[in-house]
């Protein structure tokens, strides 16, 4: 209609329309993508696609097209995993171009080197109910610069609370692929995957560590807990689920301390997206945030407040804990200020020095947690802090398993004397070491030990190992200095009773007020004589298969909620028994 071909009976006269034109797309898009880690190429016919080089090509609507895919010397492949042919492992994949389409042929490594995984999961914590909808967490897999990992899948641990399933999702956590896929991820990659973990079973009070079993051809995940864990809450009816992450300045979920007793950050949001704990309404949650280190006793110390989420300034002064109320799905935002109180700084290990926020309801059941790993400089100095070359105190480590134990990594407790003996605790068993003095490296502030034919180096900033970066022999361990001292508290304060609580060991040895041990422990009559002599603990087992000579060491509870305990080992057997 052209302009003022037409009056309104106001007198106002038609516009010109608006012009349009409509055009015959008569050709179709063709993708192809080579998304494995071995190399190959796919060919077109009719020609168009040769990729690796040219992987897009324009086909005429209703083409015939069929594509080839040829591997490389080296390299398989594997099939195609996108596109009409998903699914199949024939080289040709044939097609009609009525719409753009997407192809994936996969190509694979003959003889892939040996790879190394690591992943993060996030939130650290789920709660759900048996028959209720699944519970989410992403995940997200990097594989070593120097190698790739092939053929890779994920699953539940055998005894799980959870059935398992998982997508691939892209760089705005919106899942994309088929459920559950094999993939590969090239060297120095990333790929990250949303886990729906389906609730099957009760979990205890305490609920239950699900580690995540990652497998590849060439490589698999040594699980950590706090790193690559969700803990999960699963009741017989609905349960608050609340739902956390947290943030460092940095943006690499590292707290890096400036300087000695400096103060770093980490903040952390937080909502419910379950029902309420019956302290208020239907969604509401009293909720108590409070901080920790986790397994080791680091030396810093943790405030926290309730902060706004515009100026992120706090709503009340800094304390250990945080009480607020949270009403329905309405987020709160909280920081945590972490002061280094150490005297010679703490190591860069984000697998053992880490900080938690935790957060429980009203039953005190823990929800949610989020943590970041924390570092901070050792003070300035032109000699050498290391005192001695046997790393004397207790350390918080990673130790690796035997082949046919899962977890491959476990965490422990060593506790060295200054003797060198030692005692480590992996939660499976407990063993005596000995550590011999190897002498030291002033230069790079580290003392030297031995353990067996495995070399040591510690450092004062507390950071030890033992065998090879990653722990990749059984034995092997690395980790960070605990504060928590050893056998420093007087004796009065660990007498009492302190029983086995294993199947056919009904016995138990008992502390006096003066440190001296008596008792029974596995048929054995024990008797151990107060401290005299340093730190080390003397104990004699007698008239049993077990007879001989061991040491024990008191363990310091990590919260007031554990109990402390009394370790007894010698090179071959050891118990842990708690008071």
């Amino acid at each position: 209609i052209a302009a003022s071909a037409a009056t309104d009976i106001g007198g106002i006269t038609s516009q010109a329309a608006s012009q349009f034109s409509i055009t015959n797309d008569t050709t179709r898009t063709l993708t192809v993508t080579l998304p494995g880690v071995g190399s190959g190429s796919v060919s077109s016919s009719p020609t168009g696609i040769s990729c690796g080089a040219d992987c897009t090509e324009e086909y005429p609507v209703g083409a015939s097209v069929t594509l080839t895919a040829a591997a490389d010397t080296g390299s398989t492949f594997a099939g195609w995993t996108a596109g009409p042919c998903i699914g199949t492992s024939t080289a040709n994949c044939a097609m009609t171009m009525n719409t753009d389409t997407s192809v994936s042929a996969r190509f694979t490594l003959d003889t892939p080197p040996a790879g190394r995984i690591v992943a993060a999961t996030s939130p650290g914590a789920r709660s759900g109910f048996v028959g209720g909808p699944d519970m989410s967490a992403f995940l997200s897999v990097v594989s070593r610069t120097s190698s790739p990992a092939q053929a890779c899948m994920i699953s539940a641990p055998a005894g799980a609370p959870v059935t398992l399933s998982y997508r691939q999702v892209d760089g705005s956590n919106i899942p994309f692929g088929p459920v559950a896929p094999l993939f590969d991820i090239p060297a120095g990659g990333t790929l990250s995957f949303v886990m729906g973990l389906s609730p099957v079973t009760q979990t205890s009070a305490a609920g239950y560590s699900f580690l995540p079993v990652i497998t590849c051809q060439n490589a698999s995940l040594d699980p950590i807990v706090g790193v690559n864990s969700v803990l999960l809450n699963i009741g017989a009816a609905p349960v608050p689920d609340i739902v956390s992450s947290a943030a460092t300045p940095s943006g690499d979920g590292v707290i890096r301390i400036a300087s000695p007793a400096g103060v770093g950050v980490m903040s952390a949001a937080a909502l419910n997206i379950g029902v309420g704990d019956g302290s208020g309404g239907a969604n509401d949650v009293t909720l108590t945030v409070t901080a920790d280190t986790g397994a080791a006793a680091l030396p810093v110390t943790v405030d926290i407040c309730q902060i706004d989420a515009v100026t992120a300034a706090c709503l009340a002064p800094r304390s250990a804990s945080v009480t607020v109320p949270m009403s329905g799905s309405t987020p709160l935002f909280f920081a945590a200020f972490v002061r280094d109180t150490s005297t010679g700084g703490i190591a860069f290990d984000p697998a053992n020095a880490r900080v938690f926020l935790r957060f429980a309801d009203a039953t005190g059941t823990i929800r949610s947690a989020a943590s970041a790993a924390v570092t901070a400089p050792a003070p300035a100095s032109d000699t050498t802090t290391i005192a001695s070359d046997i790393p004397v105190g207790r350390w918080s480590v990673l130790v690796r398993q035997p082949d046919n134990i899962w977890p491959g990594l476990a965490r422990a407790s060593l506790f060295v004397m200054a003797d060198g003996t030692a005692i480590l605790h992996d939660g499976r068993a407990v063993r005596q070491l000995a550590l011999t003095d190897a002498g030291n490296d002033p230069e790079r502030d580290l003392g030297l030990f031995q353990v067996n034919d495995l070399d040591g180096v510690w450092q004062s900033q507390g950071a030890i190992r033992l065998g090879a970066p990653w722990a990749e022999t059984t034995g092997e361990f690395w980790g960070v200095r605990d504060i928590r001292a050893v056998n420093a508290a007087p004796v009065t304060s660990w007498a009492g009773n302190y029983a086995l609580e294993e199947a056919g060991y009904g016995q138990f040895v008992r502390v006096a007020e003066n440190g001296a041990l008596s008792g029974t422990l596995a048929g054995c009559i024990v008797s151990g004589a107060p401290r005299t002599n340093g730190d080390v603990i003397t104990v004699t087992l007698m008239n049993c298969s077990l007879a001989g000579t061991y040491i024990a060491v008191f363990d310091t509870p990590a919260n007031d909620n554990d109990a402390s305990a009394l370790l007894i080992a010698n090179g071959t057997t050891g118990w842990r028994l708690e008071r």
